[in-house]
């Protein structure tokens, strides 16, 4: 497992963060993440290993949970524990700003994704519908009380 820095991500980080987006279904662009950050709400964080970004993730303030709105990692850094730690991060932020779960919406074709929320002891609580007709996406929620299993592999993406 490698061990990585979690700090603030700032205006600079964004063009390094599109290298991991690449990787993704869906990504982001560089205008996606400035419109996230620029809302009152929103915060995100990365994490270096050896001074590279390795991961990172935005979530939002709500009034009773922290909505996990995006988590990823490069594909250099997958499955070593770079997902569990920025998780293991947030899971410390429910406490400071007293709020009572973490919640995210996951498509239904990201399996990857499924198995290692449940792997971190998420729990699906509902099925809402997606942006096409025949999609659907999945609600999850983790508890409070829960933490994060050392055992769990990394998320592939969110």
């Amino acid at each position: 497992m490698l061990h990585g820095h979690i700090r603030w991500l700032v205006q600079y980080d964004i063009e390094k963060l599109l290298d991991i987006e690449e990787s993704l279904a869906e990504p982001w662009t560089e205008d996606s993440f400035r419109c996230f950050l620029h809302h009152r709400n929103s915060i995100g964080m990365v994490i270096e290993v050896s001074e590279r970004i390795a991961g990172y993730m935005a979530y939002e303030l709500c009034h009773r949970r922290l909505e996990l709105v995006r988590l990823a990692v490069h594909p250099r850094y997958r499955r070593r524990g770079i997902g569990r730690q920025l998780l293991g991060r947030l899971i410390t932020k429910l406490s400071s700003h007293h709020r009572a779960s973490i919640a995210l919406n996951v498509s239904e074709w990201d399996t990857p994704t499924h198995h290692w929320l449940k792997a971190c002891g998420f729990e699906a609580i509902r099925v809402v519908p997606g942006l096409e007709e025949d999609q659907y996406r999945f609600v999850y929620r983790l508890p409070v009380e829960a933490t994060v299993p050392a055992g769990a592999s990394d998320v592939v993406r969110l």
